[in-house]
């Protein structure tokens, strides 16, 4: 809809000087006035989109102004920017005897929404990071929602990642949850602050512009007709063939047909339990994307869950590799029998079971040991809940236990990074428990368990292991070791805190403040950070009244205050080294 005109005497024809910017004030607009051949007068907004500076301080030439500051150009007919990133508004203009006019009256929101939003697929194109998030900001004043647009990122990524859905996904939708009016997060600004909404998208905007600058969206498919009985299943098969195609074919048509949660997230799970695929982010990202376009909206769910399904066909399917042997010959013979473990479990289990048993299985027990203990407890119809406790404990003393020394050993892949994955990744497994209903679910914990076992060889001799002692400070002492990169300290302050749930609330809003304030340089382990700390306090309130519910909690305070390789440049070195000296990855799990 186009705006009803507001015209504005600003000046006299006579007070401009040919090829002189002047800079002149129309109520709230700070315009410059440019008097060119046959007393045309351009007029555009004087500050600068790029960062800022007075245009009037710019040169004319002709038609085009420069700007000082960065040398960007602006046709003064229009305000497009024909060097440098954005264009400027111009404002249409009337010379009546001698007098100048301008309009004022304001765009079209939904206009401005819609230009902002072209402007911010061009600004990831180009791998623009500011002119992304001006875009975004002009988008959010203009009215945008804030989860729409997290989900218009998250489908950027999926349409234009090399091998299907990144860590935007199930970032985008962890961000979800810490906008202003999502529960527990406060109701938005009153004053009208685009602060906090353009803090928490510009967090996966620096990873989309560095990972995906200059690079095409995939081709895709056309939607094949869909069939609610038989699609599921041709789905899994097309995915277990590795063909995109016709997996993106089959998906596009479910959409098209109408269908959404209820009908694929179980059928994304199916694909979980067929492979553990790309060390478990397959997993950790379906249990996500759903909540994201439930709160965001389905008009972008294409790229969103074409992104995750090609993830799925194209991903690396780690149990096919040797370590995983064992396990895959555990789960064919679990197969037939998932059923009836499923029904004990669902009967209500025994008085008491040894949970530390199946605990210590995990973390110590040769090889198979810790599946065959959990297949045991399932066999005396512990609940699914109660094992899931006890992987989540697991995977938060394994992190406990990490030899930090690795993260800065060159010659060694693995790091901080591979060990917080065990932690999401049985979190994860409870979310996915929660609204499967399927015996299949139970591949899940097999994978969780023998994911937690095989990196046993991460861990710290238990010589060295941390000793934690509660100390004093509270939660700014702690928040500040964190930041200090203190992990003992850290550990010792939060434990201190004791139970006091007031501060706890504290301590868990600080962490995740840390998280979004540059805690990290590069966007990989600032994500890991952000998944990790949501999922650890998650489990707490799932462990609630359990005397271990905070190690989840400590397990994501001892990686928030670790120091860390993020560079990895010289690791890159040593592969390489390696590889062309005709070796094998220096892998430890």
């Amino acid at each position: 809809m186009l705006s009803t005109p507001r015209w504005v005497h600003v000046a006299s024809l006579s007070q401009l000087t040919p090829g002189k910017p002047k800079l002149v004030h129309a109520e709230a607009h700070d315009v410059v006035l440019t008097r060119g051949d046959e007393d045309v007068v351009y007029a555009i907004h004087n500050v600068c989109p790029h960062e800022g500076y007075p245009l009037v301080q710019g040169v004319v030439s002709g038609a085009v102004l420069t700007c000082a500051w960065h040398n960007f150009k602006f046709d003064l007919r229009d305000g497009r920017c024909v060097l440098g990133e954005e264009d400027v508004r111009a404002y249409a203009v009337q010379v009546l005897e001698g007098e100048v006019w301008i309009d004022i009256a304001e765009p079209d929101p939904e206009i401005v929404r819609g230009a902002q939003s072209r402007a911010l697929v061009l600004a990831l194109r180009e791998g623009r990071v500011g002119q992304a998030l001006r875009a975004i900001g002009r988008g959010l004043l203009a009215g945008a929602r804030p989860e729409q647009l997290l989900t218009v990122l998250a489908a950027y990524d999926g349409r234009v990642s090399e091998y299907g859905s990144t860590h935007v996904v199930a970032v985008a939708a962890d961000l979800a949850r810490l906008l202003p009016g999502a529960p527990g997060m406060g109701d938005p600004d009153p004053s009208g602050s685009i602060e906090r909404p353009l803090t928490i998208l510009a967090q996966l905007v620096d990873t989309i512009c560095m990972e995906h600058g200059r690079r095409e969206a995939r081709p895709v498919p056309d939607a094949v007709p869909w069939n609610k009985q038989t699609g599921p299943e041709a789905l899994r098969a097309a995915v277990e063939a590795e063909n995109r195609d016709a997996a993106l074919g089959l998906l596009f048509g479910a959409l098209a047909a109408g269908e959404r949660r209820d009908t694929l997230e179980p059928a994304l799970f199916e694909l979980c339990a067929d492979h553990f695929t790309d060390f478990g982010h397959t997993l950790i990202y379906t249990e996500k994307v759903f909540d994201l376009l439930d709160l965001g909206g389905w008009a972008h769910a294409e790229g969103v869950l074409g992104g995750l399904v090609t993830m799925f066909v194209e991903g690396t399917r780690e149990d096919l590799l040797p370590p995983w042997a064992g396990w895959r010959k555990r789960v064919a013979e679990l197969s037939p029998r998932l059923p009836e473990l499923s029904g004990r479990a669902l009967r209500g289990g025994p008085a008491w079971w040894d949970r530390v048993a199946l605990i210590h299985q995990l973390l110590d027990g040769k090889p198979g040991e810790g599946i065959t203990t959990l297949v045991s407890a399932l066999e005396e119809g512990v609940p699914v809940a109660d094992l899931i406790d006890a992987l989540v404990l697991a995977a938060s003393e394994r992190l406990l236990r990490f030899d930090a020394a690795l993260e800065h050993d060159p010659s060694i892949q693995h790091g901080w990074l591979d060990v917080t994955h065990l932690v999401t990744f049985a979190h994860a497994v409870r979310a996915a428990q929660a609204r499967w209903d399927s015996p299949r679910a139970l591949i899940l914990l097999t994978q969780a368990a023998q994911f937690i076992r095989m990196h046993k060889p991460l861990d710290l001799p238990p010589e060295r292991r941390l000793r934690l002692v509660a100390q004093g400070g509270g939660v700014a002492a702690a928040l500040d070791a964190m930041r200090r990169r203190q992990p003992e300290e850290a550990l010792g302050v939060v434990l201190g805190i004791g139970g006091d749930e007031l501060a706890l609330d504290a301590l868990e809003r600080g962490m995740v403040e840390l998280c979004l304030q540059d805690h990290a340089a590069r966007p990989i382990f600032a994500y890991h950070q952000l998944k990790l700390t949501l999922a650890a306090w998650e489990e707490r309130r799932a462990l609630q009244g359990d005397a271990a519910a905070m190690r989840p909690v400590l397990a994501a305070v001892r990686y928030l205050a670790a120091p860390l390789s993020e560079r990895r440049l010289a690791g890159r070195v040593q592969d390489t080294l390696a590889l062309l000296a005709g070796k094998v990855p220096n892998t430890l799990v």
